[in-house]
């Protein structure tokens, strides 16, 4: 399954989980909730606790990772 599909699976679960994005640059970026994200054609857009926005390519994205009960960003 594309990254980009798991991601979109992700932001429709009920109850939403938070997750994490890894990028081939081996940045990890987390997703607090869906109101964090926004999948385009090309980009994924985040919005980070700062309330800062950073475009992410679609192909740069290489894992996404579900954070167990707990976790703080």
């Amino acid at each position: 399954m594309p990254m980009i599909d798991e991601i979109q699976k992700l932001l429709r679960e009920e109850p939403f989980v938070p997750f994490s994005i890894t990028t081939d640059d081996g940045t990890v970026r987390p997703v607090q909730s869906r109101d964090h994200a926004l999948i385009g054609r090309t980009h994924l857009v985040l919005l980070d606790s700062f309330r800062n926005i950073e475009l992410i390519n679609r192909r740069k994205i290489t894992s996404v990772s579900i954070k167990e009960e707990g976790w703080q960003p």
